[in-house]
């Protein structure tokens, strides 16, 4: 396996106020992908609490997507 093969995890910052209608939009925008959601840091008065989002992606995903200029 070369090292352009290899699969990485991108992480994204997911912020709102309710935390069910987050979990439903990762849900409808990434359906059938492998990934993790879970609590992160919230503003100091927990008005905009934030969760981490962690996608596999695989190597050919991440190569198409920095030709395209998707740098994550």
């Amino acid at each position: 396996m070369t090292p352009d093969n290899i699969s990485c995890t991108w992480i994204y910052k997911i912020f709102g106020t309710d935390q069910a209608r987050r979990c439903e939009a990762v849900a409808g925008i990434i359906p059938g992908r492998d990934y993790s959601l879970t609590p992160s840091n919230s503003s100091r008065t927990g008005k905009y609490p934030c969760m981490n989002l962690a996608v596999g992606v695989s190597g050919e995903e991440r190569d198409l997507s920095m030709r395209m200029g998707h740098f994550h």
